[in-house]
């Protein structure tokens, strides 16, 4: 039964020595043991002669388990990941670990992560932990998973855990999950020191850049891109940007937004963090179980002792243009649109040549000329305007024309020729820049300051 416990023995292969799991063992380090079925399929465990470097943080001892050739540096590693431990167990006052076990597996490409009860599991490019700018991410990446400690392992939407193996678990609260998750694994790279706010403000414009920029923002809310998981997000096709967000990004980019407003209503008293210690002693240490959507909002209501009904209807429930200058000037600060004013073409396609050497739409913007046009994902472009074209001059066929003027197309699609004509743009696609307001006022300085740890 998923209640009982299990006895794991390990039977290493020929001369392996090491094992990394959070699994505890009964004296014997080829045995482990599970206290019951969640904990077991929650507890990844890494076998060979892989790494193993050991730091204490909070009193707890840590362990980075590398398998990998990579330009690493351990011991910087250790100091640095003791900085995240100790800046995120700040914010909930407690560290619930006894121990705690980063499995890392240093691959080619590959980049992700996954969290677990008392560990995490991340794969990472060998050669991209240098330079600091890579490195950067990398901790990004740590900061991410070890938050998930707290945000997710124990502060969990009600349908996720105790889980239903039999099937899917769905929630409308992965915008909390993983979207505060993601907005922490930014801001806490400031807060703990590791990049200044010019840095910190490139990542927040990314964020923004995306929720602006992709034209699901109009069709799919917060709540249902959380719900839609399972059919959607990890299942993405040549029309997911037009119909679909990301709970990750937008939601970061909410948290943003909400993490200001709360500091701005409390005067600096309170923030996002107040939000996240009440629900970790709330529903997890006093009541020990998870949360539903409504007392997401009634949680915010009692830490801070607003509503924010109008923010939750516009931006997780509906689909409305999130105000970012509203927000930002709460810490006197404003985007500025760098493209306001392109006059740039733009068709709105992504294409590719297929190994035939076709050239093919691989993606049709639907805020894009193309997508008004008729132009789909999979047509086989032959010509623009009467001239023969492939994927090294399409592009400057489409730049010889200027906006407001009138493209032909001839393609193929399914076997069939047909023509289409589509009526060029300017660019539509916003690409932001934070700065300072003029003359900020003594509350936006305050906020300012509390939010980032620096003078205005």
């Amino acid at each position: 039964g998923i209640g009982l416990s299990s006895t794991v023995n390990i039977e290493p292969f020929e001369d392996w020595k090491e094992i990394s799991t959070s699994l505890k063992t009964d004296g014997d380090k080829w045995t482990r043991i599970a206290p019951n079925y969640d904990v077991l399929f929650d507890s990844p465990l890494l076998i060979g002669n892989h790494q193993i470097h050991e730091f204490t943080a909070q009193g707890i001892p840590h362990y980075i388990a590398i398998e990998g050739i990579g330009n690493y540096d351990p011991e910087k590693m250790k100091k640095d990941f003791a900085k995240i431990v100790d800046v995120e167990t700040e914010i909930f006052g407690d560290n619930p670990c006894d121990d705690y076990t980063f499995i890392i597996l240093s691959t080619e490409n590959s980049y992700g992560g996954l969290e677990h009860l008392n560990s995490s599991s991340m794969i990472y490019p060998r050669w991209s932990f240098e330079p600091y700018t890579s490195y950067v991410r990398f901790l990004s990446l740590i900061t991410h998973e070890y938050f998930h400690l707290w945000n997710i392992k124990r502060i969990r939407p009600a349908t996720l855990g105790p889980f239903d193996y039999e099937t899917e678990n769905y929630t409308n609260l992965l915008w909390v999950a993983e979207g505060f998750t993601s907005y922490y694994d930014e801001y806490l790279l400031r807060r703990a020191g590791f990049i200044d706010s010019k840095a910190y403000f490139k990542l927040i414009e990314s964020v923004f850049n995306y929720c602006e920029n992709t034209p699901g923002r109009k069709v799919q809310s917060l709540a249902d891109a959380s719900f839609d998981a399972w059919i959607k997000y990890y299942r993405k096709n040549e029309n997911s940007d037009n119909c679909c967000v990301s709970y990750y990004q937008k939601g970061a980019g909410v948290a943003v937004l909400l993490d200001l407003a709360i500091r701005n209503e409390t005067n600096g008293k309170t923030s996002l963090d107040d939000v996240m210690k009440y629900m970790y002693e709330k529903f997890y240490k006093e009541e020990g179980r998870g949360f539903t959507d409504e007392e997401m909002q009634e949680t915010i209501l009692e830490v801070v002792g607003i509503p924010c009904t109008e923010f939750f209807t516009n931006y997780i429930h509906g689909t409305d243009d999130l105000n970012y200058n509203k927000y930002l000037g709460f810490a006197g600060l404003k985007l500025v649109d760098k493209n306001e004013n392109n006059k740039s073409t733009y068709l709105g396609v992504n294409t590719e040549a297929n190994d035939k050497g076709q050239l093919v739409i691989t993606k049709v913007d639907s805020e894009g000329a193309a997508y008004a046009a008729g132009l789909n994902a999979n047509d086989e472009i032959i010509a623009v305007n009467g001239f023969r074209v492939n994927a090294k001059n399409f592009g400057k066929f489409i730049k010889m024309n200027k906006p407001g003027e009138e493209v032909e197309f001839m393609v193929s699609r399914a076997g069939l020729v047909r023509k289409f004509t589509a009526q060029l743009t300017n660019n539509p696609k916003s690409s932001f820049n934070i700065a300072k307001v003029e003359d900020p006022t003594a509350k936006q300085k305050k906020i300012y300051k509390d939010w980032l740890n620096e003078d205005f």
